[in-house]
């Protein structure tokens, strides 16, 4: 090898004349193309591969070493390992931590020559002084730490916040007590054999997968220590913070009668609604199999507590399949003799509704088969009836959609309340005294500025979540923060 390049190929030369060559299909006949017959080449071996070829002729070209290789070994056709393509470094390897692994030079390479959307320029073997390129683009452990914002709940507040803080120069880091987000508003469709889990749930990595800034975990967190600002998780563990934005979501009350839990389910989680369309099927097989004109009533009864959104849409939905869907498919019953009553302890189903649209609702229900009775107060549930008052109505299937309460993780906060365990925010969705804590969603009580009270509904919760994003991206510019207004 001279003047620093590769050696060129070594191509055997080709004979002055030719002579005949016996053709192997000709049986020791000579060709009549004979003349035109080639000496076989000899296989043409690369000293360097392909892309390193033209680094080498690239950096001799520049005014590099005159012997890029040296006493290397040779490399194979597969490219060079990546310990013999660098040189000794003028400096050890512990006074500089953050450089990348040697492994990872071409993806690094790669990454700068998108960014810049230049050509195929060739990827250069390093040597001493090379890794200044590397150095710019890893991180420098020097440079300020960026604000942590930590989101406790993938619901539809937690979700929006994180999405929204995509661009923004902070830290995301999301928990929830599961990795998947659910479209609680088609819980019941769960619940009634219409729709399947997965069609309502998707995995909270992969909706925030694109965001660099942003880490998922699935923790369940169990008090915030707002002093100090770290977060106590179940395991153990703990978490600091900057930004908190708690959107923990509620749970459906029993109004201090836990026990009644195990025989009316409640629907808030997948599970929730798996284990309520368990029921209501099996109810069916086994009235299916009994003898018992009496017995088999009251598996056909199928009572719903509570005449809110989600007690109207599970009467309703129970309605038709009993109606619609499954009215074919036995033998031994009709499913259209099934019961299915609404029971509701105010004086008018969707109390937080106009009562038009209530009324409207009562003559749908009505319209598809449903028994609606309206100041009837549940006072005990057990396996086989429900009370309420003097009224005993035999059935195995109920469906518990009453009420709510808050997250207990609310009461580690050290605001205050409402009956519901809500916390009562302010303008701005903090908590008093500590304006970096955000409630969000349905554990947060905002009251509007006509009085009521905002509803625990999706939309109200993806508002509040970009709104509180937005509030963090206020606080980093230096600007005063707004009202929260429901739009």
């Amino acid at each position: 090898m001279t003047g620093g390049i590769l050696p060129p190929y070594r191509i055997p030369a080709t004979p002055a004349a030719q002579s005949p060559v016996l053709c192997p299909q000709s049986s020791g006949i000579y060709s009549r193309h004979a003349h035109l017959a080639r000496p076989p080449r000899a296989p043409r071996r690369r000293e360097f591969p392909r892309v390193l070829d033209g680094a080498a002729r690239w950096r001799h070209a520049a005014g590099g070493d005159e012997s890029p290789i040296g006493d290397r070994p040779v490399p194979h056709r597969l490219g060079l390992p990546p310990a013999p393509l660098v040189g000794q470094p003028s400096l050890s390897s512990a006074a500089r931590p953050h450089l990348s692994p040697l492994a990872d030079v071409y993806r690094l390479w790669l990454r700068r020559r998108r960014a810049s959307a230049g050509g195929y320029a060739p990827v250069c073997p390093l040597a001493p002084g090379d890794d200044g390129a590397l150095i710019s683009v890893a991180h420098d452990p020097a440079a300020p730490a960026r604000p942590r914002v930590v989101i406790v709940g993938g619901g539809f507040a937690g979700l929006y916040a994180a999405k929204a803080l995509r661009r923004e120069p902070v830290d995301v880091t999301v928990i929830d007590r599961t990795n998947y987000h659910l479209f609680q508003p088609m819980l019941y469709q769960v619940a009634t054999a219409a729709l399947d889990t997965s069609d309502i749930a998707s995995p909270i990595r992969s909706i925030l997968r694109r965001q660099q800034n942003t880490e998922v975990l699935m923790a369940e967190v169990s008090a915030v220590d707002v002093s100090t600002r770290r977060l106590q998780l179940a395991d153990g563990s703990t978490l600091a913070y900057d930004y908190l934005l708690l959107a923990p979501g509620v749970r459906h009350s029993y109004f201090g009668h836990d026990a009644w839990e195990r025989f009316a389910p409640g629907l808030k989680t997948a599970d929730d609604a798996e284990e309520v369309r368990r029921r209501v099927l099996l109810a069916f097989e086994a009235a299916e199999r009994e003898p018992n004109a009496e017995k088999r009533r009251a598996l056909l009864t199928f009572v719903v507590v509570g005449g809110g959104p989600t007690g109207v849409e599970v009467a309703g939905a129970l309605a038709e399949i009993r109606q619609f869907a499954l009215r074919r498919d036995f033998r031994r019953i009709d499913p259209r003799a099934a019961t299915v009553m609404l029971l509701e302890g105010g004086r008018q189903l969707l109390p937080s509704y106009p009562a038009s649209l209530a009324s409207d609702a009562r003559v749908a229900l009505q319209r598809l088969g449903v028994e609606v009775r309206t100041e009837t107060f549940v006072t005990d549930v057990q396996p086989d009836h429900v009370s309420a008052g003097k009224l005993v109505i035999p059935s195995h299937t109920v469906v518990w959609a009453a009420g709510n309460r808050a997250s207990p993780l609310l009461q580690s906060l050290g605001a205050p309340l409402d009956r519901s365990g809500r916390v009562l925010v302010r303008p701005d969705c903090t908590i008093p005294d500590h304006s970096e804590v955000f409630v969000l969603g349905d554990a947060a009580a905002f009251q509007a500025d006509d009085g009521d009270f905002l509803p625990g509904l999706c939309p109200v919760a993806i508002q509040q979540g970009r709104f509180a994003a937005g509030a963090v991206q206020r606080d980093l510019e230096g600007r005063p923060r707004e009202r929260f207004v429901y739009r």
